[in-house]
């Protein structure tokens, strides 16, 4: 391979969408792919937006789009949906909320199923941000799958996690523990 990196890096739709085909896929020879972009990584900030299922992530996301590009940024989407029990595949209904952004050439969506995958991302997900990344991505918003309570492993992939609640569920009382918990952590 080692073609469909050197497009990644100048940007190529075609050989981008094909490389992540091939993560999706989990071919053995993306592995070589992948540690050829690994060394042109490191230049974009990584946002995560998780919460429960319904509560806006994708609407939040395509307003973010929307700031991020009047900055003239350039954004990567990693939507990560529920697995269709019929196909396997994603439900798409995040790139659907996205739609207006499908012509920019300087966004770029791709959606992930979660295969079964926990914690509201898919095995294969800092895999399709280290692409984005390699692609010059200014900013990479990385939507999880509906999540709950324990499902936090978005924190792990990113620089900035965003937590969409929504009103009158109680969820207050979590943050506030998980504030408390992260404040240790600095110190």
């Amino acid at each position: 391979m080692g073609l469909l990196a050197n497009g990644v890096l100048k940007a190529d739709i075609k050989a981008t969408a094909k490389l992540m085909r091939y993560i999706e896929e989990e071919d053995p020879g993306v592995i070589d792919e992948l540690k050829l972009l690994y060394t042109n990584t490191g230049h974009s900030h990584i946002i995560g937006i998780t919460g429960l299922p319904g509560s806006g992530k994708s609407t939040l996301i395509d307003v973010m789009i929307d700031y991020f590009r009047s900055a003239k940024k350039t954004v990567g989407v990693v939507a990560v949906d529920p697995s269709s029990p019929f196909t396997g595949g994603s439900f798409l209904g995040d790139r659907i909320r996205m739609q207006k952004h499908s012509f920019d050439k300087d966004v770029f969506i791709k959606s992930l199923p979660t295969k079964g995958w926990q914690g509201g991302i898919s095995k294969v997900t800092s895999r399709m941000i280290t692409v984005m990344d390699a692609m010059s991505k200014d900013i990479i918003l990385v939507e999880t799958a509906g999540v709950g309570q324990t499902e936090v492993d978005i924190k792990n992939l990113v620089h900035t996690t965003v937590v969409v609640l929504v009103g009158g569920l109680g969820d207050y009382i979590q943050i506030q523990r998980y504030e408390r918990n992260y404040q240790r952590l600095l110190v």
